[in-house]
């Protein structure tokens, strides 16, 4: 059996609105219907803004690989000075040491000496202040 006439027409009508329904649901949730070309140059205009953003990303990360190179630069530079300056104050400890080895060699060597002044007087007393002038004594 054919199917009624008011049963097509009723589907020719529900299939015309469930259309238009699509498309204004389409149009109202996506936006207006842009044409390939126009999608075309925002995605140029999108790859360009993207590749001058990873340019000022690589220049950032340059900058940053630098500001890192001379910070350490610097730390090394203030380490080898505080190197240089405990090795200068080991090497001035050592010589104030050798210096007071010195004085207390000097020290002794002026004991030494006064010994021998007041040996050398007692032996001139003995003799009467007479020395003996021999090569040995003369040198």
């Amino acid at each position: 059996m054919p199917p009624k006439a008011s049963n097509i027409e009723r589907q020719a009508w529900n299939s015309k609105c469930r259309s238009l329904l699509a498309k204004h649901i389409f149009d109202e949730r996506l936006g207006v219907v842009v044409e390939d070309s126009k999608l075309e140059a925002e995605n140029q205009c999108l790859r360009t803004q993207v590749q001058e953003i990873l340019g000022e990303r690589d220049q950032l990360r340059c900058s940053l690989q630098e500001m890192e190179d001379s910070a350490r630069r610097e730390k090394q530079a203030e380490a080898d000075t505080a190197v240089k300056l405990e090795a200068a104050n080991v090497e001035c400890e050592v010589l104030r040491n050798q210096l007071q080895q010195t004085k207390k060699q000097l020290e002794l060597l002026e004991a030494m000496v006064s010994r021998h002044r007041s040996a050398f007087a007692q032996i001139l007393d003995v003799t009467g202040g007479i020395v003996n002038k021999s090569p040995a004594f003369t040198s």
